[in-house]
């Protein structure tokens, strides 16, 4: 997400080293180890979340590893978004793929933003540890709103194709926003807590959901932590305490 917009769309790419293996029509970035931490990237962005998981798996406590992959295709000067479905089955299938490997003794999931509101929907079960950064608890029409009533926005069949400010463009699928319109993100992540603790931490000064009534968080289920002075991607100064926070939490 981006502070401009219900919901970022500007994809930066930051390569992270590791081996690949595709999943059927995606790619999943990884590093083999007992521990493992799979990672859910928010909207509008690509598999490390404009550096924010890159930055996480670069000081992940040693013998872990990891899973980073996107939710979107990326095709020359075209980025297609997929539906929530879709980004469902990916999520659970690279779970599914991680536990099948040899020698992993534990698995954990880190979501930033949109991301954890796919993650709660999916109810990937049995984790070690899930840890939400900045989940939404609100979307809905604004998002289509915005995209569709951007300059050059044009419907093309069962699909929206919006113009980038880098010159390429997002296809968004009419489905997408319908799902969006249809989702409680609160309701989804409390029914997730209800069969897998949940920590939370949210952005101390997140210019996105500031005015998200959090208190829907109190709950028995979840552990609720905050980055005081955190924008909604916790970056410059507020990174380094995120990350602290996230391998207090692996480690617990």
């Amino acid at each position: 997400m981006a502070a401009a917009s219900p919901v970022a769309a500007v994809v930066v790419a930051v390569v992270v080293a590791g081996s690949t293996v595709w999943l059927g029509s995606f790619e999943v970035v990884y590093r083999l180890a007992p521990q493992m931490v799979v990672f859910s990237h928010g909207f509008g962005v690509e598999r490390t979340a404009r550096g924010m998981f890159s930055a996480i798996v670069a000081n992940l406590p040693a013998g872990y590893g990891y899973a980073l992959f996107d939710y979107y295709d990326f095709r020359d000067d075209e980025i297609e978004v997929t539906t929530f479905a879709d980004q469902q089955a990916r999520l659970l299938a690279v779970i599914d793929w991680v536990r099948q490997q040899t020698g992993v003794s534990t698995l954990s999931l880190v979501g930033h933003s949109m991301g954890c509101v796919i993650a709660s929907l999916a109810k990937p079960a049995a984790l070690d540890h899930v840890i939400f950064l900045a989940p939404p608890l609100q979307i809905g029409a604004r998002t289509r709103r915005y995209f569709t009533a951007k300059p050059g926005a044009r419907q093309d069949g069962d699909s929206w194709v919006v113009p980038r400010s880098d010159g390429s463009v997002s296809r968004f699928p009419e489905k997408l926003f319908d799902e969006i319109e249809a989702v409680d993100s609160a309701k989804a992540l409390l029914a997730y807590a209800a069969s897998q603790p949940l920590v939370v931490i949210a952005a101390g000064a997140d210019q996105l959901l500031q005015a998200e009534d959090q208190s829907v968080l109190r709950s028995a289920a979840i552990t609720r932590l905050v980055v005081a002075g955190a924008d909604h991607n916790f970056s410059g100064p507020a990174r380094q305490p995120l990350i602290d926070l996230v391998r207090q939490q692996l480690l617990s």
